[in-house]
C-alpha cells in the first residue's frame, strides 16, 4: 500500500514528489542532531557539530564539481542509453573523489590530533549523502523523482529505526554514534542502487570531462564561499573559545 501511495505520489504530484525528497532528508538530519543534543553532554554535541560542517563542505565540493555540471550535461543530452552511460561515469566519478578528500581529511585530522574514529565515521557519511546527492540529480533529469522519494523514505525510517534502538540500548547518541548512525542509514537506503551503478561499466568521454572541468572552474569557488559564511563559523570558534561554545552555539543555530 506503501509502495502504492509512493508511485501515485510520483506519477500525479511531481512537484510535491521534488519538494518532499529534500524535506525529508533535512528533517532526518535534523532528528540526528536533535536526538545527540537532547541526550548527551554538549562537548559531545560540538563534536558533531563541527564533524558535520565538513562533511557539509564536502558535500558542497562534490555538488560543485559534479552536482550542477551534471544536470547541464544530462539535459543537454536525449534521453535514452547515452544519458544514462553518462550519468552512470559521473557517478563513478564523485565516489572515487569521496575518497580523495577522505585521504585529506584523514591527513588533516592526524596533524590536528583529532580523533580519527570521527574522521572515518564522518568520511563515511560523506560517501553515502554525497552519493544520494548525485543520484537524486540523475533520477531528476530522467523524471524519476519517485525514485528518489523512494530514497529518501528509506534513508528516514532506517534513521529512526536506528535511533529508537541506540537510545533503547545506551539511552544516549553521543558524538561517534550519531555520524554512525547518519552514515549507516545513508548507505544502506541506497546499497543495492550504488552497487548496480558502480558495477556498471561507463566511461566519460574526453569532451564531457573538458566541460565537466571548466563548469566546475566556476561553481567551486561559490560553493566554498557559500560553506565559508555558513559553517566555517564553528571551526572559528572551536580555534579561539573551546568546543563547549561551539556546542552552545550550533544549539543556538539549530533553533533559529
Amino acid at each position: 500500500m506503501l509502495a502504492k501511495l509512493r508511485s501515485r505520489i510520483g506519477l500525479s504530484h511531481p512537484a510535491l514528489t521534488s519538494a518532499l525528497d529534500p524535506l525529508i532528508t533535512s528533517g532526518t538530519m535534523f532528528l540526528v542532531q536533535a536526538a545527540v543534543l537532547l541526550s548527551t553532554s554538549k562537548t559531545e554535541f560540538a563534536s558533531y557539530s563541527l564533524a558535520y560542517s565538513y562533511v557539509v563542505m564536502g558535500q558542497a565540493v562534490l555538488t560543485a564539481l559534479f552536482g550542477g555540471p551534471l544536470v547541464t550535461l544530462l539535459g543537454e543530452m536525449p534521453s535514452g542509453s547515452a544519458r544514462t552511460q553518462i550519468g552512470d561515469a559521473l557517478l563513478r566519478m564523485q565516489f572515487a573523489t569521496v575518497f580523495v578528500l577522505g585521504a585529506v581529511a584523514f591527513g588533516a585530522a592526524a596533524v590536528l590530533e583529532l580523533p580519527l574514529s570521527i574522521t572515518a565515521l564522518a568520511i563515511a557519511g560523506l560517501v553515502g549523502l554525497s552519493f544520494r546527492d548525485a543520484l537524486r540529480n540523475v533520477l531528476a533529469v530522467q523524471l524519476r523523482s519517485d525514485e528518489a522519494l523512494r530514497i529518501a523514505i528509506r534513508f528516514a525510517v532506517v534513521t529512526a529505526l536506528l535511533l529508537g534502538a541506540a537510545l533503547l540500548a545506551w539511552h544516549r547518541i553521543d558524538a561517534e554514534l550519531g555520524l554512525a548512525i547518519m552514515a549507516i542509514a545513508a548507505l544502506a537506503a541506497q546499497a543495492r542502487l550504488m552497487a548496480f551503478r558502480l558495477a556498471t561499466p561507463a566511461r566519460l568521454p574526453i569532451n564531457a570531462i573538458r566541460r565537466l572541468l571548466g563548469m566546475a572552474a566556476w561553481s567551486l569557488p561559490g560553493a566554498t564561499v557559500i560553506w565559508l559564511q555558513n559553517s566555517f563559523y564553528l571551526t572559528l570558534v572551536a580555534v579561539n573559545l573551546s568546543m563547549d561554545a561551539v556546542g552552545e552555539v550550533s544549539a543556538a543555530r539549530m533553533i533559529v
